[in-house]
């Protein structure tokens, strides 16, 4: 083998370990990622405290002042 060759060939390899690098850098990023949903982001309307609304909670009060609260708009 020329040393042309063997030079294709390592560079064959390192882009398949950098493309298999970057694969499961995607995959594990998607399995591992959350999100806040929306819905349940709320924000009280004395104290403007933003907070997440527990499951079947029949009506979203800050856990602070016990004001009542409003949908959260990210501006």
């Amino acid at each position: 083998m020329s040393t042309s060759d063997i030079l294709l060939s390592y560079t064959f390899i390192i882009l398949g370990i950098a493309a298999a690098a970057y694969l499961y850098h995607t995959v594990r990023s998607r399995s591992m990622g959350w999100e806040v949903s929306r819905p349940r982001l709320v924000r009280c309307s004395s104290c403007n405290r933003v907070f997440l609304v527990r499951r079947q909670a029949p009506v979203a009060r800050c856990p602070r002042c016990k004001g009542v609260s409003s949908a959260y708009l990210s501006k």
